[in-house]
């Protein structure tokens, strides 16, 4: 039967033409009975049997065969029980040692006829049923090993198919099937079936190549060959993710691990988008299926659509998955190492952060540019882990130690060398005003130096600029000396280690 509300309509159409045939049927067969004692009763027999089985094999495709082999029972009980009825009056029954151990009359004849003709009919169809769906159930069990059925399955999926009897069911819970009867009917031999579909559920189906139904939450019919597709869970879903040789701008192998919240599209969000676009008429649909399904976790059945047949994968989450991977190697291969953990240092703690943060945005905003497309809303991108695997993890950290060491050599290096720019720049200076002052000293007090006093005046400034440059404490020294002459012209300056008071001997 046709399970879709136009297939339900089509069977009732059916069914009314079928009853509108029984009735002129049963007149026919009234008319056949009112003729029944100026013809010959075989002939009549053969025009009710011929009347029955025509008005069977026109009844709808559900009832058909039980129709059938039910006229076929009826039938054959009056063809049997008559042909009993005259061979026991013709044997007189009732006068042989069978009839007078049961006590039988003449009168109990008919009844004894009708009943063995319908006992031996039930049997004979019934048997002949079974032994039709035993055989055909042999073709069915040859699947046996993909699809681990058993032989009471298979029979019941033919009287399913062939008697409208029972359909096979399977439930839908937690984005997997967890009860199917018989097992693996419904899912890997088709329906017809009954699927019962949990709240937060979904379930694509698939008919001779051609996309049936996506069902939401509560019951879906499949028809003859409808497959189930893919069952997709509407609730939002953490996603995780891991890849190995995660490779640095610097060529640093790292380990990834991750996760992503992502979820079938909310039918809020796809709803303002088709607004946006001017409506459901200018809305770019990817298939015929633009209803809204799912009470608890409401959806467009367009976006479940797409998150079963646009990724590329095997589904939705394992693609986005991959693709998730993919924009976080590229984002990775950006950066250096230290960029990721901050500068080198004896280990790997510390700084990053912000990167780690601005990869896990760039991840997030490359991903919300095509999930739609999928169908798929993608909420959040976290990374949890982004290091170098172990064993190379000692090989990484003494590299880090050798730069560290280099740079500190490198930052003492142009801190000494400015400290010794500071210090000549000092003594310069410092020389400048001692010779200046001293020079002011001399015009001041207006003395006139020999000859004698001018030589030893200009070998004590040449030996404080020398020593300037190779001994502070020894350079002050002689400036120090230098004071002491220009206040005793006549002295000997004697200037001993550093510590002891320099010493003046007066000299005529």
């Amino acid at each position: 039967m046709d399970q879709d509300a136009s297939g339900i309509i089509k069977d009732e159409d059916r069914i009314g033409r079928w009853l509108l045939w029984v009735s002129v049927g049963a007149l026919a067969l009234g008319i056949v009975d009112l003729l029944g004692e100026r013809i010959p009763w075989g002939i009549a027999y053969l025009l009710a049997s011929a009347i029955l089985l025509l008005l069977s094999l026109i009844a709808p495709r559900k009832i058909r065969a039980l129709v059938f082999s039910i006229v076929c029972m009826l039938v054959m009980t009056l063809w049997t029980s008559t042909l009993l009825r005259y061979g026991f009056i013709n044997f007189r029954l009732w006068e042989t040692s069978f009839g007078r151990e049961f006590q039988l009359t003449s009168g109990d004849v008919p009844a004894l006829a009708t009943a063995l003709g319908a006992l031996v009919s039930v049997v004979t169809v019934i048997g002949i049923v079974t032994s039709g769906l035993f055989f055909a159930s042999e073709f069915v069990l040859a699947f046996r090993e993909i699809f681990d059925l058993s032989r009471k399955g298979a029979i019941q999926a033919l009287a399913s198919v062939g008697f409208g009897l029972q359909y096979p069911y399977m439930i839908v819970a937690d984005g997997k099937e967890t009860i199917t009867k018989p097992k693996g009917l419904v899912n890997n031999i088709g329906g017809p079936g009954l699927v019962i579909i949990r709240p937060g559920n979904a379930v694509v189906f698939e008919r001779i190549g051609k996309v049936t139904q996506v069902a939401g939450p509560g019951p879906a019919y499949t028809k003859l060959f409808e497959f189930r597709k893919q069952i997709v869970q509407l609730r939002g879903r953490w996603i995780t993710f891991q890849a190995e040789d995660v490779l640095t701008q610097d060529g640093i192998p790292l380990k990834l691990k991750g996760g992503l919240s992502a979820q079938i599209e909310p039918a809020e969000i796809t709803k303002a988008r088709i607004d946006a676009q001017g409506g459901p008429d200018q809305y770019t649909w990817t298939s015929k299926f633009r209803g809204e399904i799912g009470d608890e976790f409401p959806v467009y059945q367009d976006s479940v659509f797409r998150a079963v047949y646009m990724p590329a994968g095997p589904d939705w989450e394992t693609t986005l998955g991959g693709a998730t991977k993919a924009i976080i190697r590229d984002a990775v291969g950006q950066y250096r190492l230290q960029d990721l953990y901050g500068e080198p240092t004896l280990g790997l703690e510390g700084g990053g952060e912000r990167v780690i943060m601005a990869i896990e945005t760039a991840a997030l905003a490359g991903l919300r540019a095509f999930a739609p497309s999928w169908g798929v809303q993608v909420n959040l991108v976290e990374i949890s882990t982004l290091e170098p695997p172990d064993p190379l993890r000692q090989r990484v950290l003494k590299r880090w130690e050798i730069a560290a060491e280099q740079q500190l050599i490198q930052q003492l290096g142009r801190a000494e060398a400015e400290t010794v720019r500071a210090i000549e720049a000092m003594k310069v200076a410092s020389f400048r005003r001692m010779t200046e002052a001293l020079g002011d000293a001399v015009r001041s007090a207006n003395l006139s130096l020999g000859e004698d006093q001018a030589l030893r005046f200009q070998a004590t400034l040449q030996s404080i600029a020398a020593n300037m440059g190779r001994d502070t404490t020894v350079a002050l020294r002689y400036i120090e000396a230098l004071d002491k002459l220009s206040k005793h012209p006549n002295a000997r300056i004697i200037v001993g280690p550093p510590g002891q008071e320099i010493n003046v001997e007066q000299h005529e």
